[in-house]
C-alpha cells in the first residue's frame, strides 16, 4: 500500500473528468423543459455562488445529507446533494428556510415545477501519510429534472474504470435506459446490510437490477416525491437545510476513521516497513 499511494499534491493532480466532459460538450451545460428529455452537464454544480445548493441533513448531528449512500461505500466516497429550484439560488435557500420553520402536522411544501436535484460522487483516496483525500475524479453523477412533480428527466453519468485509466478522455459514460448492474445501491435496497448474494436467483426475483428503475424503490416519499427518502420518514418534515461541501467530505472521513475496517487497514499500514 505505501508503495503504491500518492502524494496529496499528486490526488488532487488527478483529472476533473466531470470538468472534463463539460469542455467536451458532448452533452448541453443546462436542462430545456421545453424539449424531449436529454441527458445534460452542468458546470456550476459546485460553484460557491451558482444556482446550485449544496444541501446538508440538519437533524444529524454528522450532516451527512445521504447516509445509506455513504454507508454502502464507507471511506471510498464523498457524496454531494445539491438543489436547484427555478428561481436560482436564492429561490433555494428560501424553500429551505421554509422547511426548517413549518410547524409540526403541517403539509410539506412540495418543490416547483422546474426544480432540479442533482447527487455527485466524488473518490476519495489514502495518500502517502495514510489519509483520507478528496480527489477531483467523480464517480458519478444523476440527475433529476421535475418537469412536473411526479413527471421526471433522469440521468445518470458513471465512470467507467477501463476507459479512465487508459486516458481516453472523462471516462464519464451516459448508463443506458435498460442498464443493470447487480452491485448497485438501488439493487440491494434494504437488503444492503444482510449482505445478500447478487447471483441468487431468488434474490434477483425480487429486485430488478434495472439502474434507472430501483431509485424510486427508496424516493416514492413521503415528504418531496422523488426526493426524499423513505429512510427519513419517521420525520414531521424534510430534514434538509444549506450545507457546504467541505462539510460532507469532513463527516464522510471521520465517520470513516471510526469504522473497524479503518481499524484494520491503519494495523496492516504500520506493519509494513
Amino acid at each position: 500500500m505505501r508503495r503504491v499511494a500518492l502524494t496529496e499534491k499528486e490526488l488532487q493532480s488527478l483529472p476533473d473528468n466531470l470538468a472534463l466532459a463539460v469542455d467536451g460538450q458532448t452533452y448541453p451545460a443546462k436542462w430545456n423543459p421545453e424539449k424531449p428529455p436529454r441527458p445534460f452537464l452542468p458546470g456550476d454544480l459546485l460553484k460557491p455562488d451558482g444556482p446550485w445548493v449544496s444541501v446538508r441533513n440538519r437533524l444529524r448531528s454528522d450532516d451527512l445529507v445521504v447516509p445509506i449512500h455513504s454507508e454502502a461505500t464507507p471511506g471510498r466516497s464523498a457524496f454531494f446533494l445539491l438543489l436547484n429550484l427555478p428561481g436560482g439560488r436564492q429561490a433555494t435557500l428560501a424553500y429551505l428556510k421554509k422547511l426548517e420553520s413549518l410547524p409540526p402536522n403541517t403539509e410539506v411544501p412540495q418543490i416547483p415545477d422546474g426544480t432540479q436535484v442533482a447527487l455527485l460522487r466524488r473518490m476519495l483516496l489514502i495518500d502517502e501519510t495514510a489519509t483520507l483525500r478528496l480527489t477531483p475524479v467523480t464517480e458519478s453523477l444523476q440527475i433529476r429534472s421535475y418537469r412536473e412533480i411526479r413527471e421526471q428527466d433522469l440521468s445518470e453519468f458513471t465512470l467507467h474504470r477501463k476507459e479512465f485509466l487508459a486516458g481516453l478522455a472523462e471516462g464519464l459514460e451516459l448508463t443506458a435506459a435498460d442498464e443493470s448492474n447487480r452491485f448497485d445501491l438501488g439493487f440491494l435496497g434494504f437488503e444492503l446490510h444482510r449482505k445478500p448474494d447478487p447471483f441468487d436467483r431468488r434474490f434477483e426475483a425480487r429486485r430488478s437490477p434495472v439502474i434507472m428503475k430501483t431509485c424510486i424503490d427508496c424516493h416514492a416519499g413521503p415528504g418531496i416525491f422523488g426526493f426524499q427518502s423513505m429512510f427519513a420518514g419517521h420525520h414531521d418534515h424534510p430534514p434538509l437545510g444549506e450545507g457546504s461541501p467541505e462539510d460532507q467530505v469532513t463527516s464522510t472521513i471521520e465517520r470513516a476513521r471510526e469504522t473497524y475496517t479503518w481499524g484494520l487497514l491503519q494495523g496492516l499500514w504500520e506493519s509494513q516497513p
